[in-house]
């Protein structure tokens, strides 16, 4: 993978940790990476301030997506970016990209709702075993190098 887009649903800096984990393995990968916040996620409270806000031609360039969600229950700007991803692409263009949706938290309803959503779109699911590494950042890391490496 060469472009990978890290995508947070974060108002704080557990969630923000696991997606920066993300991305610094896709780096450490050989990755070029995007880092954004989905518009409604408030970056007050996260370390750094600069995370654009998710745009559609950020989409468009990714091969690998990673979606850190922080909510258990689909927010209201997971559900909006689901939507937003439903009405501007196709299942043509959607082909060939894949998809990790992660969180400090195993199996979620809003983790469970964005696999069902973007997999039934045409990306595929780049899973992970959340139950067997819970929020440790360095497992993300570890995962989204090999992802980067062999996708």
């Amino acid at each position: 993978m060469e472009r990978v887009l890290v995508v947070m649903q974060a108002t704080g800096a557990k969630t923000e940790s696991l997606a920066l984990a993300f991305g610094l393995g896709a780096v450490e990968g050989g990755a070029n990476i995007r880092l954004r916040h989905l518009a409604g996620s408030t970056p007050a409270a996260l370390e750094h301030q600069g995370y654009g806000r998710l745009a559609a031609r950020d989409i468009e360039w990714a091969e690998l997506i990673g979606l850190a969600v922080e909510a258990p229950e689909p927010a209201p700007e997971l559900i909006a970016l689901l939507e937003q991803i439903k009405t501007d692409g196709n299942a043509a263009s959607f082909a060939g990209k894949s998809v990790c949706v992660f969180g400090s938290s195993a199996r979620t309803p809003a983790i469970l709702l964005a696999e069902t959503e973007l997999s039934k779109i045409g990306f595929s699911l780049a899973g992970i075993a959340l139950e067997a590494t819970g929020d440790d950042p360095s497992v993300i890391k570890d995962f989204a190098r090999s992802l980067a490496l062999s996708l």
